[in-house]
């Protein structure tokens, strides 16, 4: 199986937590997926939830205003059908008569012009629920990408500290001053190996895109790690190859925990180790929220506790787990 290989790193990072905020807010020990596709979309220039934040506003704002055009198509309706009515009460050679036809057709006319609007608002409609229910670009094109993910670390594990710094712009808090202090748990020096198999799981155009921007350092937008105060360095990307094998009971990359039972002793030779995290693997449709599994990482040996058919490759002697 083809794949492309790089490893990605950075002087510091924060993959936010969203359950929790009191006194710091805290970050996940590695990046998981939505986060890295992020990051790949921003490389191939995709939009990301901003923009689609963006257009979902414009879209409300001019759906808002073109309701208004509604109550017009009835009531020009009430209108037409009044006019009708009354034109029985006339004979066809009486001015009056004539005087109504003329303004029915005026009323026709405007009816038939206020229905294209209500054409238009219904197009309107159908385009707001489409997008409500819609990805952001980046992971439209980008969630059916299967990859793997290995720490570059002792046992999994990245060292984290409490950065505080001010918010003054004065809108940020109702204390004194208008000061709000932030608390933020960041990694330091976290790098990763990040493979992504070449397996036709999304359009051809677009991973060959990705393919030559990672092999040429190309990108169209910043890629950073959870935030913008950490860029992302992107280096040893290459081309390779994988093995399918036979499962022999060790994985070195992370993978979903439920998959696998772990043995009860811990490799010969080797001190034992098994890092667990509860961590998002994709976005729900609706609303975008997370969906999580827990991940785990580790050097003991395993027995696949799954019907599903996992997805487990092979290099250099190391086994990859791809999701």
């Amino acid at each position: 199986m083809k794949a492309i290989s790089f490893e990605l790193g950075g002087k510091t990072a924060f993959f936010k937590k969203p359950d929790v905020n009191v006194y710091a807010y805290f970050t996940y020990n590695n990046i998981h997926k939505p986060v890295l596709l992020g990051l790949l979309g921003a490389i191939l220039g995709l939009k990301g939830h901003n923009q689609l934040f963006n257009e979902l506003t414009s879209l409300r704002t001019r759906f808002k205003n073109s309701k208004k055009e509604i109550n017009k198509v009835s009531k020009a309706e009430k209108e037409l059908l009044t006019l009708k009515e009354g034109l029985k009460s006339y004979n066809i050679d009486d001015k009056k008569y004539k005087s109504i036809v003329k303004r029915i057709n005026n009323s026709e006319k405007k009816l038939l012009s206020l229905k294209d609007e209500f054409e238009y608002i219904l197009n309107l409609e159908k385009e707001l629920e489409y997008l409500e229910n819609s990805y952001p670009e980046y992971y439209e094109k980008l969630n059916k990408l299967k990859i793997s993910i290995i720490p570059l670390s002792e046992n999994g594990y990245f060292t984290k500290k409490i950065q505080v710094f001010n918010n003054s712009v004065g809108y940020a808090s109702k204390e004194q001053g208008g000061n709000l202090i932030v608390r933020e748990q960041w990694l330091e020096s976290p790098k990763w190996k990040i493979i992504i198999l070449d397996d036709n799981s999304i359009e051809r155009e677009i991973f060959d895109k990705l393919e030559d921007y990672l092999l040429n350092s190309k990108t169209v937008f910043i890629p950073y790690l959870g935030k913008n105060d950490h860029p992302a360095k992107i280096d040893k990307v290459e081309k390779v190859k994988l093995e399918k094998i036979e499962f022999n009971g060790k994985i070195d990359s992370l993978f979903i925990n439920k998959n696998f039972l772990l043995n009860s002793f811990p490799p010969r030779n080797e001190i034992g180790f098994l890092f667990k995290e509860v961590s998002p693997i994709k976005l729900k449709e609706k609303y975008h929220f997370y969906e999580y599994e827990t991940l785990a990482y580790t050097n003991y040996k395993m027995n696949i506790n799954s019907d599903e058919s996992l997805i487990i490759y092979s290099k250099d002697s190391k086994n990859y787990f791809f999701f």
